[in-house]
């Protein structure tokens, strides 16, 4: 409880609002796909494939990110594989999600998409931008996107608790030079790396 005797309503209202007015602005699912977006100086009107890795329930940073291009691309986001609990017709079991799906679960519309044939659809570079949204977990059909599309056409994103090892035994730190566009959720600098 905020005594404001000792601290003035008035000032405590104008910073709550300043703080709400900057969650709202900068910090929702769409606002940081817009600025991934930019980041990038995308600029295209095609198809996005956002590959999931999704061979586990629930992943925050990937799961929101989704939502937020969703939000902002609508259907020329392809999620390959389909993470179906962010959408609104999702009605299978929470249980199994990480705080059972609360702020990420039946959130987005669900558009008709086609997730057919990823791999040719690679090889013929109908995707304008190509997003690897688990790079801590893995990387699904890199060595064909690698061979098909320009560096600064892929995206990658670190939603790692720390800068830990990949599955693959590989140090997160160790993907700094390889890619040009990584965005990675957090970063310990008192940890000393190989």
């Amino acid at each position: 409880k905020i005594d404001h005797t000792k601290f003035n309503r008035a000032k405590y209202d104008e910073l709550l609002n300043k703080i709400l007015e900057h969650t709202k602005k900068h910090l929702s699912s769409k606002a940081m796909a817009e600025y991934l977006l930019k980041s990038v100086n995308y600029k295209g009107s095609g198809s996005v494939l956002y590959l999931t890795g999704n061979y586990f329930p629930s992943e925050y940073m990937r799961d929101l990110t989704l939502i937020g291009l969703k939000e902002y691309l609508h259907d020329r986001v392809i999620d390959y594989p389909k993470v179906p609990h962010i959408y609104k017709n999702y009605d299978g079991p929470k249980n199994n999600l990480y705080g059972k799906g609360f702020t990420y679960t039946n959130i987005a519309t669900d558009y008709p998409i086609d997730r057919n044939s990823i791999e040719e659809r690679i090889k013929n570079r109908e995707f304008d931008l190509i997003i690897y949204s688990v790079i801590h977990m893995n990387l699904p059909l890199y060595e064909l996107v690698c061979k098909h599309y320009k560096p600064e056409e892929v995206i990658y994103i670190c939603g790692g608790e720390d800068q830990s090892s990949t599955p693959g035994g590989r140090h997160i730190c160790s993907y700094l030079g390889l890619f040009p566009y990584l965005f990675l959720r957090e970063w310990s600098f008192d940890v000393t790396y190989p």
